[in-house]
């Protein structure tokens, strides 16, 4: 075996035909990380003239002066293959104190424990040794963490399985009140569109009127530029919004069907009676606002999905306030499953949740969301460190040590 660094088109090569390449590995990821100051490289161990082990690696510049490394979602090797996991890591550690690098990170898309719908394991997977051969090898293990970390990708996904699936399957797993919330997303005139590249300042208003809400950090719009400019027909940015004039209309219609129960009571004192005045007084209210509308059209959500590989998977999202009982995420979701379906994708990805999975947790309801959708958790194997340099094996102790003298000193 050999250890050297590969051309792009090596690499290229290579990942077209792995079989669990992802997104961040691919090399046209370079176009956004190179604006954030990363530089990239790309290595691989050769074996009978042929590239067995891949990782695009991103290094940037610490405050020590060396250079901290990462391989997003890497490295593409057989984990299991421990012969030639120990070869290219061992051969990684020294090209990267080549590079004045300090430590590595790593977290690669692989199942620790595979898990049901509701968040409890089963015994089809169970990956314990692959974390111990990183371990073994100098890796430092992040721990089997959960909530989110917004440093990072996550470690707990909610995925859907659409290998020979019919949309009738797809829609037999999801929850009735799913289904009915997309019917009435679409009766209430809310339809679903592909936006071009000069459609992203519109998708960039809703994710960040989103992110100022709900306190998360927002992408840049620099980003969706390169994004789109980058992968082209593999990413898609769709924007849901509200058809006004088939709103007002089916307003009306529900209007004069509440009104018109509403007239055949007899007494208009009884709880059922209060409940649809309450009904008729929210429907005028709407009304009444639609018609100082002056759109025809108007963007009330958003999502960025990545095609990659045969699955889809769902980035980035958001929605306006205002609109949010129109329920157009869900309609999002479905217009991208049918698509998924379609075009013969193996999985729907809805990425991170939690992995927290009792009611009373503050980010319970998205998990839930994804879950009325129909699919499994996946729970990853997490991050891993390997030291390159003693200087970052004292800033853990000096790190460790703080972290510990805070909690004995409550």
């Amino acid at each position: 075996m050999k250890f050297r660094e590969l051309s792009i088109d090596e690499y290229k090569k290579f990942i077209k035909n792995y079989k669990n390449s992802n997104f961040f590995q691919d090399n046209r990821m370079d176009n956004y990380s190179k604006l954030k100051g990363y530089i990239s490289y790309y290595v691989g161990v050769e074996e009978n003239e042929s590239v067995v082990a891949a990782a695009r690696l991103l290094a940037k510049k610490s405050k020590f002066g060396k250079y901290n490394f990462s391989s997003p979602r890497g490295l593409l090797v057989d984990y299991n293959n421990f012969e030639l996991l120990e070869f290219f890591v061992n051969n990684l550690k020294k090209y990267i104190k080549t590079k004045n690098g300090l430590v590595l990170k790593i977290d690669p898309y692989i199942i620790y424990k595979s898990r049901d719908i509701e968040g409890n394991e089963t015994k089809e997977i169970n990956n314990f040794n692959i974390v111990n051969n990183l371990k073994k090898l100098g890796f430092i293990h992040g721990g089997f963490t959960r909530g989110y970390d917004l440093s990072g990708q996550g470690r707990w996904y909610f995925v859907l399985d659409l290998e020979n699936k019919s949309l009738d399957d797809i829609q037999k797993g999801m929850k009735a009140n799913h289904r009915n919330i997309i019917r009435k997303a679409e009766k209430y005139g809310v339809e679903i569109k592909q936006i071009e590249y000069n459609d992203l300042p519109t998708f960039k208003h809703i994710t960040e009127d989103t992110s100022a809400r709900i306190g998360f950090s927002d992408k840049s719009l620099v980003y969706y530029q390169t994004m789109y400019d980058s992968f082209k027909d593999e990413v898609k940015y769709l924007i849901a919004y509200l058809n006004v004039d088939k709103y007002k209309e089916k307003l009306k219609e529900e209007l004069e069907i509440n009104q018109n129960k509403y007239r055949l009571l007899s007494d208009t004192t009884t709880g059922k009676a209060k409940e649809l005045k309450i009904t008729i007084d929210g429907l005028i209210k709407r009304l009444d606002e639609s018609n100082h509308l002056k759109e025809k059209q108007i963007p009330i959500s958003c999502a960025m999905f990545m095609l990659y590989n045969g699955e889809v998977d769902y980035l980035f999202s958001g929605s306006l306030s205002e609109y949010k009982n129109l329920y157009a995420q869900y309609l999002i979701q479905w217009h991208m499953i049918k698509y998924a379906i379609e075009n013969n994708y193996k999985k729907y990805n809805f990425f991170g949740i939690s992995g927290i999975f009792d009611k009373k947790d503050s980010e319970y309801g998205v998990y839930e969301f994804k879950k009325g959708f129909g699919g499994v958790v996946e729970e990853l194997i997490g991050d891993f460190y390997l030291p390159t340099s003693i200087l970052y094996k004292i800033k853990r102790i000096i790190k460790d040590r703080r972290i510990y003298e805070n909690r004995h000193s409550k």
